[in-house]
């Protein structure tokens, strides 16, 4: 650990006194733990961490270069601090996000394969719809049902999704559809959790949670749609069920697609061992994916609907103090 200069003494208590005062306040955590982080205190920084993410969890840490720092030597400084949350339990999505781009940025392409393990944690399958249904009838209903309720959504600036339409909060008891959809992902779920290795030290099956709420939107995208490459800090799986593909998706190409692989604006290729998949939206697939797992679309330049719901498994410590549990 560093020894702190007077000022920066100063300074951590200035922080941990504005933190007894206001011990709930997701900015004063994070500004004591990047403080800690800074002098080289982990164990108390992981501890700070945790009880801001709890608070708040948000895109942090993530790769800053500050006072002309190379981005080498910012990425030697993040996953300092990745690992350093990691070997002590902090397993967040943003965490785990954090260290494959370090790692990535580095050159560390086994360990950035080993976080970004496709074949062990992506699923990617057709479900069948519930009994007595056929499934252009349940889409039919899940289309209606989304489209009774949506809201644009423009362009804003950091956000994942762009120039689209969504149904907030979709998977209720009152869309009878929505909700069978519901009863289908947890099924899902409990299975994808029952089929994790027993013993692993995988951060991404450490963090595997006792019981979970399901959170559920539904998108419909056009001509113009797209998401930046982003992931769900909040969740630790997320997913979506295809209910409408786009005709301009099934030619050559991969035109309305989902692509998971390393983030373009940070220089990052599939050559620094972060691969790429690609999905087709093809109606009926159910896909799983870690939450750290970066993902994507592009605008399709043609005016026609891709309509899917997406849904967050979120560990209760970050849905919220009291929540129903879906996974009972």
């Amino acid at each position: 650990m560093l020894k702190p200069s007077t000022r920066e003494q100063a300074h951590l208590a200035l922080l941990r006194e504005a933190v007894s005062q206001r011990p709930n306040s997701p900015e004063l955590l994070y500004a004591l733990a990047e403080a800690l982080a800074e002098r080289g205190a982990y164990g108390e920084y992981a501890d700070i961490f945790r009880r801001a993410y709890q608070a708040r969890p948000c895109a942090y840490p993530d790769l800053v270069c500050q006072n002309g720092q190379s981005q080498h030597d910012a990425a030697v400084s993040l996953r300092a601090r990745t690992n350093a949350l990691l070997t002590r339990g902090v397993l967040y999505s943003q965490v785990i996000a954090a260290q494959v781009i370090a790692d990535a940025i580095l050159g560390n392409a086994g360990d950035v394969a080993y976080l970004m393990d496709y074949d062990a944690f992506l699923r990617c399958g057709a479900v069948e719809p519930p009994a007595g249904c056929d499934r252009d009838t349940f889409h039919a209903n899940l289309v209606d049902e989304i489209k009774s309720g949506m809201t644009y959504f423009g362009r804003k600036e950091n956000a994942a999704m762009n120039d689209a339409w969504w149904h907030v909060d979709l998977l209720r008891p009152e869309r009878s559809t929505a909700w069978q959809l519901r009863e289908i992902i947890r099924a899902r779920v409990e299975r994808y959790i029952a089929e994790l290795p027993a013993s692993s030290d995988h951060p991404f099956v450490r963090a595997a949670p006792s019981a979970f709420k399901i959170a559920g939107w539904a998108l419909v995208s056009d001509g113009t749609s797209y998401h930046v490459p982003h992931i769900h800090p909040e969740a630790w799986l997320s997913g979506i069920y295809y209910v409408v593909r786009p005709p301009a998706s099934r030619q050559p190409g991969t035109v309305g697609w989902l692509r998971m692989g390393p983030r373009p604006e940070l220089g990052l290729t599939p050559a620094d061992g972060w691969q790429e998949r690609f999905i087709a939206p093809e109606p009926g697939t159910l896909v799983l994916m870690p939450g750290y797992f970066v993902h994507d679309t592009e605008p399709m330049g043609v005016d026609e609907e891709r309509i899917c719901i997406a849904f967050d498994i979120l560990p209760l410590e970050l849905a919220g103090r009291v929540v129903e549990t879906d996974s009972e």
